[in-house]
């Protein structure tokens, strides 16, 4: 599902740019023999004032967690639907099923923290009309409802194709076949014409989604051939110069 993998990527990079590389231009350095007992929070380099300050100003993640919005919280959200959906052994019925019982899961669980940190705010004297305190409660309520506007299977599809991170799949008749239906009057058993499809994925709309997702031509442009012959990769391996498709003048797979 080109969804899946593409969701799936992007949130799997943000994920490894906010946990691995908060601190590009500070290196913390800590001798394992000396200081092993010292606590976590107390293993870091005292040598340099300016790049303590700023493994706690840089190093916490806080700042990109505050921008965590509700369409990042919808497309993470619509990631958990898409795994499921990936699974042949999984229907419909049990991905409804998920998406309503997680729905009041959260709601319940959130609420509670909610209620509990406005009461801690309030016994510290904390003003709750504040602008601070306001957004932290309208962060509390976004997150009550993860599913919020994509409830149903038709909202999620169309959200998907929005989103153009989605190929629609294409609907095709191949041939009319016939299903059994009983009459609930006469009891008779009816031959209703039933028209038999399949689906299938356009290749050429998969490509262009490809092609299309950010950083792809950064890296078109980046790329360098080999020279020594050796299958570097797909565009200029061995694999490609001979293949009668996908190398010489004739080639049809234009996007």
């Amino acid at each position: 599902m080109v969804a899946k993998g593409h969701l799936g990527n992007a949130f799997s990079f943000k994920r490894h740019l906010i946990k691995q590389h908060r601190q590009l231009n500070y290196v913390v350095e800590v001798d394992p023999f000396e200081r092993d007992e010292l606590p976590i929070a107390d293993r870091r380099d005292d040598s340099s004032d300016d790049g303590e300050a700023e493994v706690e100003d840089g190093g916490n993640g806080q700042d990109d967690w505050e921008e965590f919005s509700e369409e990042d919280l919808r497309e993470r959200t619509l990631m958990l639907v898409c795994k499921l959906k990936a699974s042949s052994s999984v229907t419909q019925s049990t991905i409804s099923t998920v998406v309503e019982d997680v729905s009041q899961h959260f709601e319940d669980a959130v609420f509670n923290l909610q209620e509990s940190t406005r009461k801690f705010l309030r016994n510290h004297n904390v003003d709750m009309g504040d602008e601070s305190a306001l957004k932290l409660m309208d962060q509390f309520e976004m997150f009550q409802k993860p599913f919020s506007g994509i409830e149903t299977e038709y909202k999620q599809m169309q959200y998907l194709i929005a989103s153009k991170k989605f190929v629609a799949p294409v609907e095709e008749e191949i041939i009319l076949g016939y299903a059994p239906r009983t009459d609930a009057l006469t009891g008779d058993v009816l031959q209703i014409p039933t028209p038999r499809v399949f689906h299938y994925v356009p290749v050429k709309q998969n490509i262009k989604a490809v092609v299309e997702s950010p950083g792809f031509w950064e890296c078109v442009e980046k790329h360098s051939k080999s020279t020594d012959g050796i299958i570097t990769d797909f565009q200029d391996g061995e694999h490609c110069l001979s293949h009668p498709v996908l190398h010489g003048d004739d080639c049809n797979l234009s996007v």
